[in-house]
Formats: C-alpha cells, structure tokens, sequence
C-alpha cells in the first residue's frame, strides 16, 4: 500500500521574529521543535508548549527551525536572527 505523502507532510511557516520570540504557523501541532544552526549542530532540541518560541538564548545568525510529529514527519523552515 502507498501512502499519499500530501497527507502526512505539513508546512511550518514563520509568521514573525519579534522581541526575541519566533512565532510558527502549522496546520497541525509538531510534538516538538529543534533549532539548528547554519552548520546542522542541533542548538535547542524542545517539546512544543505553544506556537512561540523563545529565541532570546541564540546568537544573531541563520539558524534552521525544524518541526516534528507524531506521524515521524517533519518540516524545515529557515530564519535569521538579527
């Protein structure tokens, strides 16, 4: 049996970086989130409590925001931290 991908797969998208806080859109919840800097080393590796992530912690940069689900599918999504 094949499983239709479109189904499984979501698409994260950042709808803002303000006050040191990353705001994320999905269409379902990811169960949780790693933030991996622009080489691929893991930075924060974190269960999910809501759509705001605090991003105070990092350096300015370009880091890569990827969220998980249950389903063991997940999306990537890049931004710059000024």
């Amino acid at each position: 049996n094949e499983i239709n991908s479109s189904i499984l797969c979501d698409n994260v998208t950042i709808e803002s970086i303000k006050d040191a806080n990353l705001t994320f859109k999905s269409d379902m919840m990811p169960t949780h989130y790693q933030i991996l800097d622009i080489n691929g080393k893991v930075v924060e590796n974190k269960l999910i409590q809501s759509n705001v992530i605090d991003i105070k912690p990092l350096a300015k940069g370009i880091f890569f925001f990827k969220a998980n689900y249950n389903n063991g599918i997940s999306s990537v999504v890049k931004f710059v931290k000024d």
